[in-house]
Formats: structure tokens, sequence, C-alpha cells
């Protein structure tokens, strides 16, 4: 069986997320012949090199096993003009991407919709994480436009978040299945001797995306009205200087994150839910799992998601709920450990594909 796979992340990406963990899924299981597109490095992106960037100029230049990283003259970003309907609808023709033949074809990144128009294909899986037109700086009519796309081409829907379901169209609601996020359990952690950060306190750790609705200002009123505290960041820097207990790792590979978490006590998730609720409401939190699967309590801000969930995580409303909870986390997290590794397990990745992607694609007749 042929699969191609067109996602956004690519393998080695500090972000581990669920398009990974579905393709080592599907690896494992020895799919005869898969390829893993992700997202397409431009001519623009020498204009802010990092480590991340390089990496995927050097997968773009020098291919190797199974994954594809495009060169395009241009490509969709959230920045005019790359963020206009042309841009969405016609960067695969300034790409070096051609026509493919596979039996399945999956995919999670909806910048990728004018692409599978070259792709002959027997069966059609789309993943949707997000809300697409919510996303800040976009188009939300192009991005619709393009969900419908989807919508229409696929024979099976999957989505990540129970709040997703309503937007699926009541006519193709049958071919829809709920396929959350999870988390991989990992046995042994590496042993950290220095983080950079200072063990005299409890530390509290935010992990993942720094983006525009990650709250900066909720954050450094967090941290300024808990010095009895320090805070660790892992992702990328958004320049904390003026406070003292902020440690910013930026970005750190994934197993070496998940470490630096297990050495951790409260895990965080301060989104700035007063201007992106929308979007922030069908999320559904990947780091939660991971920072449980350590056994550290969670304190959130509320959306609507996570209350579908139904975790054991402490869901503020307010800076003072947030700061308070964080004292009762760290309070309670020896009381609390076993509790929230066995949620954890719960929404163990392997345990969610197997139920999933057995039916789904490996025991799919192809004809």
């Amino acid at each position: 069986m042929k699969m191609i796979m067109l996602c956004t992340h690519h393998l080695n990406s500090q972000f581990k997320v669920g398009s990974h963990h579905i393709y080592q899924y599907l690896k494992d299981y020895k799919t005869s012949e898969l390829k893993y597109y992700s997202a397409a490095i431009t001519p623009f992106h020498v204009l802010n090199l990092n480590q991340d960037t390089l990496v995927r100029i050097k997968k773009s230049i020098v291919k190797s096993g199974d994954e594809i990283v495009p060169f395009s003259l241009i490509a969709p970003h959230n920045k005019y003009p790359f963020n206009h309907s042309f841009t969405l609808n016609k960067w695969v023709k300034f790409s070096n991407l051609n026509k493919k033949k596979t039996d399945i074809l999956y995919i999670d990144n909806i910048f990728y919709t004018p692409y599978i128009n070259f792709i002959n294909y027997k069966k059609l899986i789309f993943r949707m994480n997000d809300y697409y037109p919510n996303l800040p700086n976009w188009n939300g009519n192009t991005l619709n436009s393009l969900l419908s796309i989807l919508f229409e081409k696929s024979d099976t829907i999957l989505y990540s978040a129970k709040e997703l379901y309503q937007y699926v169209p009541e006519d193709l609601k049958h071919k829809s299945i709920y396929l959350p996020n999870g988390v991989e359990l990992i046995n042994k952690y590496s042993i950290l001797n220095d983080i950079g950060v200072p063990r005299n306190k409890p530390l509290i750790v935010y992990s993942g995306s720094v983006d525009k609705w990650f709250d900066k200002i909720l954050m450094q009123q967090i941290a300024e009205r808990l010095p009895e505290f320090n805070f660790v960041i892992i992702g990328s820097n958004s320049n904390f200087k003026s406070t003292q207990n902020i440690y910013e790792l930026g970005l750190v590979e994934y197993y070496k994150a998940r470490s630096i978490i297990n050495i951790c006590d409260v895990g965080i998730i301060p989104f700035r839910i007063d201007k992106y609720k929308s979007l922030i409401d069908s999320i559904n939190p990947l780091k939660l799992y991971e920072y449980m699967a350590s056994g550290l309590s969670v304190v959130s801000t509320k959306w609507a998601e996570i209350i579908n969930i139904n975790s054991p995580a402490y869901l503020a409303n307010n800076v003072s709920e947030f700061i308070e909870m964080i004292k009762i986390a760290n309070s309670r997290k020896q009381h609390m450990e076993a509790k929230n590794i066995e949620y954890a397990t719960k929404f163990n990745w392997n345990s969610i594909l197997n139920n999933t992607l057995n039916s789904e694609i490996l025991n799919t007749e192809i004809t």
C-alpha cells in the first residue's frame, strides 16, 4: 500500500505533533511506500534564519528517506503577500512539486489543498487540527474555501477536538471520526545535570509554541507576583528580560524538552482567551498530556475543549485564579502525581491510533 502525507512540521522539528506520531505508527507497521511532505521552503526564509530553518533548507537540498521538504519561489505564510488568496491557491505552480500517484493521501496541512489536484489517489483522509478560518493574520473566507474543498473531497474526516465537529457540514458528518491528540509515553528520561535554571525554587514550565495566542502579559504578571517560583519557557524566545525568575531556553529538541518537563513541578498553559477564544476553543491541548505523563499538575486558562476533555487540570478564569492555582498545584504535586499519570496514559498515542488507523488505513481495501 502506498501512502503520501501532506503535513506542516518536518520530521526533526522541536515540535512533535500528531502527524509525526501518525507517520511513526505507519512506519512501524511497514506501510510499503510512505512519503512525508512538510511545509515548503522558499528563498524568503533566508531573511529569518534560525536552526530550524537551516535544517529545513538542508532537507530540501539533500533528500533522504521518506521525507520531502519542497522548494517553492513563494509559499503560504501569515504575512502579506504570502497570505493573499493568489499565493494560497497558486503556490504549487511555483514549486518543484510534481504529479504523484498513491493509494492513500493523508493531509493535515490545509495549505497543501491545491496540490491534491496533482495527485492521483484512491482514498483521501483529512485530519482537521484547528478551525483554520480563525487563524490570525489570514483571510477567513479564503481559508474557509480551502477547508470546504477538503471536506468535499475527503473520504474520511478526522477531527482532533470535539469542538471541531460543529464545523463539519451536516451531510458529511457520517464520514467524520474523532481522533484526539495524545502523548508518547516515555519510560526513561535523560538525566539533566544543568539546564541553565537554578533549582533552588520550584520550577513552573511552559513548553510549546510562543505564538500570538500565548498570553505574554499573563505570563509576566504571574512571574512577577510569584517570586518564590522559577518559570521555564521551552520554545521561541519572547524577551522576558526584565523578569528575573523567567528563564527562556529557546527551541529544544523534543526528547530533551520532555526530560526538562520531567524535572519540573507544575505545567502551565497561559493562552490569551480574550482575543483568540474562537481559535483556542477548538484546541486539544497536546502539552497537557505531556505534562501529565510526567506526573505534573497543570494550570491553564479555561476554554471549551479543555473543559470537554475532563482532565484533572486546574482551570483559571483570570490572573488571580491562575496564581492561586499554581500555589495549590505545587503544594499537592505528590498527592496528584499518580492521578495525572493515570489520566495521560489513557491518551497514549499507540492506543489512540490502534483504534482509528487500523480500521481507516491499515485494514482498508484499496481498489
